[in-house]
């Protein structure tokens, strides 16, 4: 899948009156085994309702030197411009890694702004229970989604596990209004990923996000890594989200 591309790919059609969407972050598939076994895992805890996988052009872990020695020469040019502050001189590999991100970043920002028009797509999809439910970068993506007005919708609860989305960002607040439930937070200190990315900004999936709000929930998960939520997705689910209940019908 290319940069930018998007799909909702359906995983199950259930008899609930409920739309549970999961979107995956940076990197997480490459090829079909790596969508089945995602797949898989959502599967494995018995989500119910109509499920989907919000797939979209991530990247792959396979280097291509000519095209992306292009890529990388543009952005880092457009990221020193800006006066990024690399948290490490790099070899050139890792470097267009740390860069790649930053235009996943932004692709994850537009993808957000989009999530609406895809949703729409589902039928009768306004008369049910919407669940958002992100990892890392695909936290940023429903953070950018729920930015839009949702007034037309139901967004029930939103899920989101080690967040590479911004902690301080301003937007919180109006995002939290679009959302008749809540937001449930998975975070851990020890996540070694979000700590290195290129930049100075704090992750939610590192720290708690609002604390004292009512709609929100954090908890920590001080041994998970940030893979390690999809491969234990059916251990922390549960008991992050508090009023999940798996299908009978699944």
């Amino acid at each position: 899948m290319k940069h930018g591309e998007a799909r909702l790919t359906p995983l199950h059609y259930g008899s609930e009156n409920e739309v549970n969407i999961f979107v995956h972050g940076y990197r997480a598939i490459s090829n079909e085994d790596e969508m089945e076994a995602l797949a898989s895992q959502i599967l494995k805890i018995k989500p119910k309702g109509w499920v989907y996988l919000f797939h979209w052009g991530s990247g792959q872990w396979q280097y291509k030197m000519k095209r992306d020695f292009s890529s990388t020469m543009s952005l880092t040019l457009r990221t020193l411009g800006r006066g990024m502050v690399m948290p490490y001189v790099a070899p050139f590999k890792g470097l267009w890694f740390i860069l790649d991100f930053k235009r996943k970043e932004r692709a994850a920002e537009d993808l957000g702004r989009r999530l609406k028009r895809h949703i729409s797509k589902i039928p009768e999809a306004k008369g049910c229970k919407i669940n958002l439910i992100g990892h890392s970068l695909g936290a940023r993506v429903i953070h950018h989604a729920l930015q839009a007005d949702w007034s037309e919708y139901k967004i029930n609860d939103v899920i989101l596990m080690g967040g590479a989305a911004d902690l301080d960002d301003e937007s919180w607040e109006d995002c939290l209004k679009q959302i008749k439930g809540k937001v449930y937070n998975a975070y851990s200190r020890n996540d070694k990923v979000l700590q290195l990315t290129p930049d100075r900004r704090k992750r939610i999936g590192r720290e708690p996000l609002l604390k004292g709000n009512k709609k929100l929930v954090n908890r920590e998960y001080p041994s998970f890594g940030h893979t390690d939520y999809w491969k234990r997705l059916d251990y922390i689910l549960p008991r992050i989200w508090d009023k999940f209940k798996p299908s009978k019908h699944l």
